[in-house]
């Protein structure tokens, strides 16, 4: 019959009794002659290529212009990298938003509200979501009654177009 005992204790020399180095010691050994090798330095090296290339997560396919689309062609989608880039839903002309030659903000930001309140869920949002919000597209801030200088009880205030506003119920409004 086999005994079992419990695995020696360091000595305070920081060897194990036999004489064997301490595991801790023998792994800062092998780690630094790892680091030393061109392996280890390479894949540091695409490490700090990966923190600084941002993730792409939308779909993005080649339109026939050239240009590309985000999102399903048929449905939600931003048609970029083309003279007139714009956001539409499918073929319907009267959703469309032109965000002019620059990219500019203020446009991207108004095609993402407007996805946001009536686009949820269809096909192709969540890629022109997620592109918008790469390009520094956000949720306008909630404001509380205090923010807007008023006092408790009283009725909401006017709210501007994408603007947010939570009572002290939590009840969220939204414009």
């Amino acid at each position: 019959m086999r005994q079992i005992t419990s695995p020696p204790k360091p000595s305070s020399a920081g060897r194990v009794a036999g004489g064997r180095p301490r595991s801790d010691q023998k792994t800062s050994r092998l780690s630094a002659r790892a680091d030393q090798s061109g392996t280890v330095q390479a894949l540091q090296l695409l490490q700090r290529k990966a923190d600084q290339t941002p993730l792409q997560l939308y779909t993005k396919t080649r339109a026939d212009d050239g240009g590309w689309f985000i999102g399903d062609q048929a449905a939600c989608h931003l048609h970029v990298e083309i003279s007139k880039p714009h956001f539409k839903y499918g073929k319907d002309k009267g959703s469309r938003i032109d965000f002019g030659t620059n990219m500019n903000q203020p446009r991207l930001q108004r095609a993402y509200e407007e996805l946001k309140a009536n686009y949820r869920g269809l096909s192709g949002y969540a890629d022109c979501i997620e592109y918008l919000e790469e390009m520094g597209c956000a949720d306008a801030p909630v404001k509380t009654l205090i923010e807007y200088g008023l006092e408790r009880g009283s009725y909401p205030p006017r709210l501007n177009r994408g603007e947010q506003f939570a009572d002290e119920s939590g009840t969220v409004y939204t414009h």
